[in-house]
């Protein structure tokens, strides 16, 4: 084994130098085992684990597509721990991010009864800002649900959101939190010292693997890495993200307000000016740069640079603060000038209409450009929908990385039903949403509850809610009516109740057993067509723009969703889409075919009676004649082994037996 990373002794539960890492995994995995900490060896982990023990002795890029079921989580953590490197892991959601740091690592730590030292790193925008709390105790004016949050500061030791034990408005949240681009730094801050934010990162840089999100990741990457300790291996999970992480670490922010504010006399309006040119643009792709738009980012421009120039002077006088500043607006500076036309970066406008901020990102983006060599620092990449060729998606250099499959030990076509309500309106039409509303109620009624019903807007959510949660006999949990880990626990404690929730949620999500056999989705999940940020991808996208941009979106979340059902071995259920389009559209196979290989069906009565049969008694069988969702003739369309039966092999429906 190769030597520890930089500053760091290998852990307590390390292999020893002359060890195979290979060996010492699959030995560790049978030690767990035997000791019960492990209910079964599962062939697809040990294989993952194996591939990743491999890509950290010989120092390459992995990338594993693993199904659901493989038990992703130890396979990547088992071998980096025994390696003795530094490890970051990067996760996507903060769901996976808590089971990573609350329920694995803890479990591995009881089981070897050994040290091991974790910290989890969270984006500034997570954390109370003692600065801002300071700012706002003596104000009167401010709003009830601030008051709270300020309150609560002086109780908290972490000043994490997710800590809170209710949800608070984001408006409130927002008043009393910075983003990073907004944080003058801890030597500039009067509240520096006590900034919970740096108190993570402190303790991040103590412990031996450090969990985190990929946008943190993202941003650490431009900020010469001081976001994150220095690291060996870095892991992430839930890599059908990572691309968007890294678009938003390329893309740049340009805010005239907040830099009027930073640049102070220098401004001479110029950044009203260009405030005023922004405005009518707000919530608006720029296809053609509005006039004079370039000439006034040019003269902002100018106006930062002479600000930095004058915090400079002051710096070579001594002045610490004053070069970290002029720094700052060095960088504020080279993003006026990767805004401008000239770039040809896709620019659009978000913010607000009193406060418009230009946008911009840059469509060359690769995991391989972030990362760079893996013998510096090699990169793990997994997840259950990464897509026909991961490697160049993904930007990477095929020379330096393996790509490994690893299949799902679940028997979808025992345990699951992908069911399509394809005699609903279209979705588009005005009785779609009556008509989604009733049959929403018979499927849950059907299921005794037990239902995750996930909606694509927060609009359709509240609707939703209004009108079918009066017509079930179970307990309807909805999102932000309690905090994330509150409600999850809640729905996983009731096993007869519904979460109703938005299909950002699902990310992560993982309830096995009795509390879930039915996962329903309103619609498609295309992305919002007038949404800026998607029309800038999809005008850089060109001709492929829908299957590039809006198609590779749906089959990602449409995965993601499906992938919350079946979690365990005994698990049965049903996977329903009140969209009619995945039965009739023209590119329905590209989704059908994203979805994990469940029986499929459009009859309503036998999917009833399935869900009636999945709540019986262990043993029950349920027989349903369950067909494809189209002919297998129709569009030449080939279907997987699946898809062309029109007697469903037996789906036994045992009363679930719990976590497995």
């Amino acid at each position: 084994m190769t030597e520890p990373g930089p500053g760091r002794e290998s852990t307590a539960v390390g292999v020893g130098a002359e060890s195979d890492l290979v060996g010492a995994v699959n030995r560790e995995f049978a030690a767990l085992h035997s000791r019960g900490a492990l209910t079964e060896l599962r062939p697809g982990q040990l294989d993952m684990a194996s591939a990743v023990a491999r890509a950290v002795e010989s120092r390459h890029h992995l990338i594993v597509q693993a199904g659901t079921g493989v038990g992703k989580t130890l396979a990547y953590l088992i071998p980096v721990i025994l390696s003795g490197r530094r490890t970051v892991v990067a996760t996507a959601t903060k769901s996976l991010q808590e089971q990573v740091a609350t329920r694995d690592l803890p479990a591995l730590k009881a089981a070897w009864g050994q040290d091991l030292s974790w910290a989890v790193v969270k984006g500034r925008g997570a954390y109370l800002c003692r600065q801002r709390v300071t700012e706002a105790t003596d104000d009167p004016t401010v709003p009830a649900a601030v008051r709270r949050l300020i309150a609560w500061a002086a109780t908290t030791e972490t000043g994490d959101r997710d800590e809170l034990d209710s949800d608070v408005p984001d408006s409130a949240w927002r008043r009393l939190s910075v983003r990073g681009d907004q944080c003058p730094g801890r030597d500039r801050c009067p509240s520096g010292g006590q900034c919970f934010a740096e108190q993570a990162r402190t303790v991040a840089a103590k412990s031996d693997l450090v969990i985190t999100n990929h946008y943190v990741y993202a941003a650490s990457l431009t900020a010469s890495g001081q976001m994150l300790p220095e690291h060996d291996v870095a892991v992430f999970d839930e890599a059908h993200q990572l691309d968007e992480a890294l678009r938003q670490m390329t893309s740049t922010r340009v805010d005239p307000a907040r830099i009027a504010r930073m640049i102070g006399a220098h401004d001479g309006g110029q950044l009203t000016r260009l405030r005023d040119i922004l405005a009518p643009q707000h919530g608006r792709y720029l296809a053609r740069s509005p006039e004079l738009l370039d000439e006034a980012l040019q003269a902002a421009r100018e106006a930062v640079n002479a600000a930095a120039a004058a915090q400079r002077a002051l710096a070579a006088d001594g002045d610490e603060r004053a070069r970290r500043w002029a720094h700052t607006l060095a960088l504020v500076g080279e993003n006026l000038a990767l805004s401008a036309s000239e770039t040809a970066r896709p620019r659009w406008v978000e913010g607000s209409a009193a406060e418009p901020v230009l946008r911009t990102f840059s469509t060359d983006v690769g995991v391989q450009l972030a990362l760079g060599d893996p013998h510096r620092r090699t990169a793990v990449l997994t997840s259950a929908t990464l897509g026909a060729d991961p490697t160049g998606s993904l930007g990477l250099d095929p020379d330096s990385t393996t790509s490994v499959t690893v299949p799902s030990p679940f028997a979808y076509a025992h345990q699951a039903v992908l069911y399509c309500a394809a005699d609903l309106p279209d979705p588009r039409s005005s009785g779609w949403s009556a008509a989604a509303h009733a049959e929403l109620t018979e499927l849950i009624n059907a299921a005794g509850g037990r239902t995750l019903a996930l909606f694509t807007s927060w609009t359709a959510l509240r609707a939703a809610v209004a009108q079918v949660a009066p017509m079930i006999g179970a307990e309807v949990l909805v999102q932000g009516e309690l905090g994330r880990r509150e409600l999850l626990d809640r729905f996983r404690q009731d096993t007869t109740s519904c979460l109703f929730a938005t299909v950002g949620l699902a990310q992560g999500t993982d309830v096995p057993g009795d509390a879930l056999t039915l996962v329903t989705l309103d619609r498609l999940p295309f992305p919002p067509a007038g949404d800026p940020y998607f029309v800038a991808r999809r005008a850089a996208a060109g001709p492929n723009a829908f299957e590039d941009v809006d198609l590779r979106h749906a089959r990602t979340v449409l995965a993601q969703v499906a992938g919350r059902l079946v979690r365990t071995a005994t698990d049965r259920g049903v996977f329903a889409v009140l969209d009619p389009r995945l039965a009739s559209a023209k590119y329905r196979w590209s989704l059908v075919r994203s979805v994990p290989p469940m029986v499929r069906s459009r009859d309503r009565a036998v999917v009833h009676e399935f869900l009636r049969r999945c709540t019986m008694p262990s043993g029950t069988d349920v027989h349903p004649s369950v067909g494809p969702l189209e002919s297998e003739r129709h569009d030449g369309f080939t279907p997987p082994p699946h898809a062309g039966v029109t007697q469903a092999a037996p789906l036994t429906c045992p009363h679930k037996r719990g976590y497995e």
